[in-house]
């Protein structure tokens, strides 16, 4: 009876569990079935009851796993986006230094700037000043102009040399113009027609056609005295002219060079140059220009194709194109150009010497 009924128990036991886990058509159990069959119909009912749940489980995992990988993507994207503001603020902050170096330049040239017209200001006040001296020393003449000299050589024994008011030529209808008078070195009368020297602020001498007409410069310092007053001083017949130009090198060395004619035609001829008879310790450096119009940046009068003012940043009475360019760039001796201030003859066309001075007196 004992074991009858652990048989009946058993079966009893192993209905309820399939029924319970859900079998949908549950194999009958009788008393006679083994453990080992009721662990196999247990199996199955759980299976069959948990399939669902486990495949509901699965599908939330892919769905969790690729949610995950969009969250990475999007991760990706704001490092990316994250670098890209950083090289990006590295860019502005590079340009902000750019920027504050330019300004700080900017606010240094400006300070140059207001220094230079400060500079300005004052060569205008000093300009100013002898203005109104020669103002003054012409209100003391009388109202006859012949006692108004033609050249230098005219004024009276005993001044000094320095600016001095003439009247060059014949016409006394002309104003007076203002002339520096060396009235010391070889016999003194001499009227002074330029000047270059190792002078601040440095004298430019690369201008056009007007300026060489007129004249430019500070008489006391480096200028060109003017073509015009050169041909009203030279171009009468009654008297003839010389000239004489005084050079000096970087190494203290001096040389001369006079030429015993010298004139300059009117402004309708060019103002052509006339030159000849030279001596001298310098070599002839001016006698190749004998016969030429004078040639500036904007007016080219010269022989070549091209225009030598232009080429060799001066200007003069060029030809083919000169053997010298006393109205060239002042440079410090050895250059590695032909723009200087050169004497061929003596230094050579890439040698800019230290002084020069051009001077014309009556022969």
């Amino acid at each position: 009876m004992r074991l009858l009924s652990r048989h009946c128990v058993t079966a009893l036991a192993a209905l309820s569990l399939v029924s319970w886990c859900g079998a949908d058509q549950p194999q009958p159990v009788s008393t006679s079935t083994s453990p080992g069959e009721v662990v196999r119909l247990l199996e199955q009912g759980v299976t069959s009851r948990l399939q669902p749940a486990i495949g509901s489980l699965t599908s939330r995992v892919e769905t969790l796993d690729s949610r995950l990988n969009s969250v990475d993507s999007r991760l990706n994207t704001l490092d990316a986006r994250l670098l890209a503001l950083d090289s990006s603020q590295n860019v502005l902050s590079s340009r902000v230094d750019d920027l504050a170096s330019q300004l700080a330049t900017k606010t240094a040239d400006d300070g140059g700037l207001s220094a230079r017209l400060d500079g300005l200001a004052a060569l205008l006040a000093a300009q100013q000043s002898r203005l109104d001296g020669w103002a003054a020393q012409m209100a003391e003449w009388p109202c006859d102009p012949s006692p108004l000299p033609r050249d230098c050589s005219e004024l009276p024994a005993g001044t000094v040399s320095g600016i001095h008011l003439l009247q060059p030529g014949l016409d006394r209808s002309v104003p007076p113009t203002p002339a520096y008078c060396d009235l010391e070195s070889d016999g003194g009368g001499w009227t002074v027609i330029q000047r270059r020297a190792d002078i601040q602020p440095r004298q430019e001498f690369y201008f056009g056609w007007q300026a060489y007409r007129e004249g430019f410069g500070e008489l006391d310092g480096e200028f060109w005295w003017g073509l015009e007053s050169l041909w009203r001083m030279t171009s009468p017949r009654d008297r003839r002219y010389q000239m004489r130009v005084d050079l000096a090198d970087f190494g203290g060395v001096r040389r001369f060079a006079v030429y015993q004619q010298f004139r300059v035609a009117s402004e309708a001829d060019g103002y052509r140059l006339s030159v000849a008879n030279y001596s001298g310790d310098a070599g002839d450096s001016f006698s190749y220009h004998n016969g030429h119009r004078f040639t500036t940046k904007d007016q080219d009068h010269n022989q070549s194709p091209n225009n030598c003012a232009q080429l060799y940043k001066g200007a003069g009475w060029y030809d083919h194109c000169y053997r010298q360019n006393l109205n060239g760039q002042y440079l410090s001796g050895i250059t590695d150009n032909h723009n200087g201030v050169n004497w061929n003859h003596w230094r050579g066309d890439k040698y800019s010497v230290k002084d020069v001075v051009i001077k014309i007196r009556p022969a």
